[in-house]
């Protein structure tokens, strides 16, 4: 699991090292991976010791990878998911407890992207000095720096460096979504951050026209976790137009938002009774006089 507490402690007068780290952290941090059932539990405390949740969150499963970006947490193997699952959104590290010796293990951890959105990109962004172009949508101008965009979409780099029309302008009319969703790519491209009030769906569309494939990935994650019936259908539609029209990145997101909507009965209700209603049909024929 992932843990943002710390022992120091000596481990001898500790019968359950994994206990310490389970109780102080929030809920889902934890998980249990047995080699022998290939199953894996979710780990909680109940009556001071480390029980498992009755239900495996995953079953035949050979390796877990576990994953934490901004408050979001997944236990994945192969195209088994659980998760994401929402934590609080603060530094955390790898924690794993090996009951058994001559267990491979693989940490990979990456802060690069999460150093430069701290330091450079983020004054980058909050400064906005030296720009050397500009989003205008819907009369809303938002200044950027082509070399931070051009690194994070290909779609940009394209655009200022072929002979495209924007290629040699400083202005890109952007017109197929709102400023607010606009501004909060542009924020994401310098600083990897999500804002908290930007629609995911509209942030996903966004994204997947400009192949900006780290929002995409983001955006989607936020879907999954925050799928309610307020929203499932109109979130639901985004993802299958993308995916409908062949993008992989999409059609992925679309099997995994299908199988959330299939395993809540209530939801998927919802979202067919919405479409019912958005396409009545027409009323019965009157019978014929005799």
């Amino acid at each position: 699991g992932i843990t943002q507490t710390s022992f120091t402690g000596p481990i001898h007068e500790v019968p359950d090292l994994s206990k310490v780290f389970i109780e102080k952290n929030p809920t889902k941090c934890f998980v249990e991976f047995s080699k022998q059932n290939h199953k894996v539990h979710h780990c909680f405390i109940k009556e001071g010791s480390v029980k498992m949740e009755p239900m495996a969150c995953m079953s035949a499963v050979s390796s877990l990878t576990l994953r934490y970006d901004n408050g979001s947490l997944t236990f994945s193997s192969e195209d088994k998911t659980s998760g994401p699952h929402n934590v609080p959104n603060t530094e955390y590290v790898p924690c794993v407890f090996l009951v058994e010796k001559n267990v491979p293990i693989v940490v990979h951890v990456s802060r690069k992207r999460k150093a430069a959105a701290e330091g450079l990109n983020e004054k980058l962004y909050r400064d906005r000095k030296f720009t050397d172009a500009e989003f205008v949508c819907m009369g809303r101008r938002i200044p950027v720096h082509r070399a931070v965009l051009s690194a994070a979409s290909v779609v940009f780099e394209r655009m200022w460096s072929s002979g495209m029309r924007e290629a040699g302008s400083l202005e890109v009319v952007i017109q197929d979504c709102e400023p607010d969703v606009l501004e909060a790519a542009v924020k994401y491209m310098y600083k990897a951050e999500l804002p908290s009030d930007c629609d995911p769906a509209q942030l996903f569309d966004l994204a997947r026209k400009y192949e900006l494939d780290n929002l995409a990935e983001a955006a989607g994650r936020r879907m999954l976790a925050n799928l309610s019936a307020d929203n499932a259908l109109a979130w639901a539609r985004i993802v299958h137009l993308h995916a409908d029209a062949g993008d992989e990145r999409a059609g992925s997101l679309w099997e995994k938002l299908y199988s959330k909507l299939a395993s809540e009965p209530s939801l998927l209700r919802t979202v067919v009774e919405a479409l019912l209603r958005a396409r009545p049909s027409a009323p019965p024929a009157a019978a014929a006089p005799p």
